[in-house]
Formats: structure tokens, C-alpha cells, sequence
């Protein structure tokens, strides 16, 4: 059986000139202001990501922030939510 992999990658413009992710290149150069990708266990995620040293900065329900001080300052987010406009449906 062979498993089937789907990216769905999102850009984004800001809206203004001061809001984090216009603001974010002058400060950290030109790299991905933030990604969330969506998990099947929120709680593995977890524990793999405190296993090799990085730590959650916020945690919810259903999502997992990383703490962009572990992360060269990108927002890396882990969620087990629907996510909006995904095309592939549930």
C-alpha cells in the first residue's frame, strides 16, 4: 500500500505596513514569516519537539506554537484544526 503525501502551501501579502509579518524581513531577513502545518496528534508533535530541545511558546487545545527564539525567529505552528480554504475537504 502506498500512502499519498499533499502539500498545500498558502501565501499571504500583508495588508498594512506595520503589522509583524510586513515588519519581520527589516528585522530577520528575507525567510518564511511563519508556516502551520496540520498533524494528526497534536501530542506527539509535542513531546518530539521537546525531545530535541524546542519549546512550545503557546499551546491550545488544538494547536502548538513553537518559540520563534528555538526556531531563527520564524512562527512555526502545529494544529490538529481544519484549516482554512484546504481544498482537500476532511
Amino acid at each position: 500500500m502506498s500512502a499519498l503525501s499533499i502539500i498545500v502551501i498558502k501565501l499571504a501579502k500583508p495588508l498594512t505596513d506595520n503589522c509583524p509579518m510586513a515588519t519581520d524581513p527589516a528585522t530577520n531577513g528575507e525567510m518564511p514569516h511563519s508556516a502551520t502545518f496540520k498533524v494528526a496528534d497534536l501530542d506527539a508533535v509535542e513531546r518530539h519537539v521537546s525531545g530535541v530541545g524546542v519549546s512550545g511558546d503557546e499551546r491550545t487545545s488544538d494547536t502548538l506554537v513553537l518559540d520563534p527564539a528555538d526556531t531563527f525567529n520564524a512562527v512555526w505552528a502545529f494544529t490538529i484544526r481544519e484549516l482554512p480554504d484546504d481544498l482537500r475537504g476532511s
